[in-house]
């Protein structure tokens, strides 16, 4: 078989991931209603709209490609979670409509299906799906929702000055937040820019309570590990005491489910029905940024269209002779390596047009 003609080299930029969240200035007065405290994240490191490139730019701009393929992969997780609910959905519907038995239907089954897709969410969702079923914003991980008990408004509005000194398993040293006595809004901003620290975000809520959030990565360290002192007058002094966290439950509980007789099933019906319904408004956040995403890429330039429909071409005529022999595919393979299927489709495409 003639050897194969010298394909161009199709150049891809390495992508960076795109910037997080960081912690960072002063905060403002705490207002009666639900307010984020913790600082906003700096312009350095937030993660940057996609930008309309240069012609023969397309896809290599930074951490472009890696958010379209995230949403991707998030919206079809969305598509089959959606998909097993409606599954369960029916056969509670048809189960309770003619009073058949739970194992009629493999009710139990169907249960369960939810459940392992649901604890799959943190791979299998990219990223973009978090525990109260919500997207994700742009640029940012899921958050793992909790609060510290005997840290609420009542406990931040007691007089006296105090220092709390929290530790985690292999911090070097203890950090310090201290309440200067000033008040509820300056404790707040002292704990919020103390908690930053840890990762934490805090947010004070309308009803007295402080709400906290980490990055779900981080949530099993703080969850199992975190100890805090006190000076005695809102948290006990002497040693370290485990601190008692209380997590918002996820949206979805499969595991408390229940389908053994009507009135259970029609309880798990409810709530089957109501994580749809969030659901689907997850599925239209994503499916908004996709396309909005997707819209920003900028069209592929002649020149590599060319390129790539060449190679397409050399594929093709390549699959009619024998077989490509290692030699051959050593060089033919650094040519695409990186090359992402959308890209390759956008070009495709841009040369039939």
């Amino acid at each position: 078989m003639p050897a194969l003609p010298a394909i161009p080299a199709l150049q891809n930029q390495p992508a960076r991931a795109a910037g997080r969240s960081g912690a960072g200035t002063a905060l403002t007065p705490v207002a009666t209603t639900s307010r984020v405290l913790a600082p906003a994240p700096s312009a350095a490191v937030a993660a940057q709209p996609l930008r309309i490139a240069a012609p023969g730019d397309a896809a290599r701009e930074p951490g472009a490609q890696q958010r379209l393929g995230a949403l991707q992969q998030g919206l079809a997780y969305a598509q089959k979670l959606d998909a097993s609910l409606q599954q369960l959905k029916s056969g509670l519907s048809l189960t309770l409509a003619r009073n058949l038995p739970a194992s009629a239907l493999d009710l139990q089954e169907r249960v369960d299906g939810v459940a392992k897709l649901w604890q799959a969410r943190g791979v299998e969702g990219a990223g973009q799906i978090d525990a109260r079923l919500q997207a994700v914003p742009e640029g940012r991980e899921p958050q793992r929702e909790f609060g510290l008990r005997g840290l609420d408004r009542n406990s931040l509005a007691a007089s006296g000055a105090e220092t709390l000194r929290l530790t985690l398993p292999g911090q070097g040293r203890a950090l310090s937040i201290h309440l200067d006595g000033q008040g509820v809004d300056s404790h707040l901003r002292a704990v919020a820019q103390g908690l930053a620290g840890l990762g934490v975000q805090t947010r004070a809520q309308a009803d007295g309570g402080v709400l906290l959030s980490v990055a779900e990565a981080r949530w099993p360290a703080l969850r199992d590990g975190l100890q805090l002192r006190g000076d005695g007058r809102r948290f006990p002094s002497g040693q370290p005491v485990r601190a008692m966290l209380d997590v918002r439950p996820d949206a979805l509980q499969p595991a408390g489910w229940q389908v053994d007789g009507a009135d259970a099933q029609r309880a798990s019906l409810a709530r089957v029905v109501q994580a749809q319904q969030q659901l689907g408004l997850t599925r239209q956040a994503l499916g908004r940024r996709l396309e909005a995403a997707s819209a920003a890429a900028p069209a592929p330039d002649a020149a590599e269209a060319a390129a790539v429909a060449r190679l397409a071409q050399d594929f093709a005529e390549a699959a009619q002779g024998a077989p490509l022999d290692y030699e051959q595919l050593s060089a033919l393979l650094p040519a695409v390596a990186g090359v992402h299927r959308t890209r390759v489709d956008q070009l495709l495409a841009a040369d039939a047009a």
